[in-house]
């Protein structure tokens, strides 16, 4: 079954011969993405390391979304191409900060940290809830502008692909927001039977 997989990837991308298509940034910005989390364990990251590894995550999911789904569909390449999953990606951090902490990965940069004095662990301090605050709000700002992008790609099964990764998304905010951005070590709401939500 893997080797079949692997002949299956192989040949997926031996047949891709359009320059910079969508596969190729897929697989380049996800070679990216996995490196960095190898070498960024048990050390703080910069702000602008952050803003890159996210950046390189938001365009591989985009492209692989635009690739598999609606190839050859119409989609702008704007500045709010990549921002429905930059905004999942910074979500999903907030809500894995405590297991990823746990396993030495610090998901606040580290200006915030020395600025303010604090642990990557402090995650109850007056400012670690301060930069989530700013995260929380950074999110729906991207998540906003990346709705007014999704109404313009032309495939409508993509469209809804998107529509629903950002849908899975936003409750998580509103739930951050409303316990005073203290984060939890989990958030079993949309876990149930039935949600088909991670």
């Amino acid at each position: 079954m893997q080797a079949s997989r692997k002949k299956c990837c192989f040949e997926l991308v031996q047949g891709d011969h359009e320059k910079n298509s969508g596969l190729q940034s897929y697989l380049r910005n996800m070679m990216l993405v996995m490196d960095f989390d190898a070498r960024r364990r048990g050390r703080l990251i910069s702000q602008a390391e952050l803003n890159e590894y996210t950046h390189w995550l938001a365009s591989a999911v985009t492209e692989a979304m635009h690739y598999f789904i609606g190839n050859g569909c119409y989609a702008p390449h704007d500045e709010t191409r990549y921002q429905a999953v930059s905004a999942a990606h910074i979500t999903h951090m907030l809500r894995d900060t405590f297991d990823d902490v746990q396993v030495g990965y610090y998901n606040i940069p580290r200006e915030v940290i020395e600025t303010s004095h604090i642990g990557p662990q402090d995650m109850h301090n007056d400012a670690y809830r301060a930069w989530v605050k700013s995260r929380v709000l950074l999110a729906r700002e991207y998540f906003k502008a990346a709705k007014g992008y999704l109404v313009r790609v032309q495939n409508p099964r993509c469209r809804l692909a998107g529509f629903a990764y950002t849908a899975r998304f936003e409750w998580l905010l509103d739930t951050i927001e409303r316990e005073g951005y203290r984060l939890r070590p989990q958030y079993d709401e949309r876990k149930r039977t039935g949600t088909g939500c991670e």
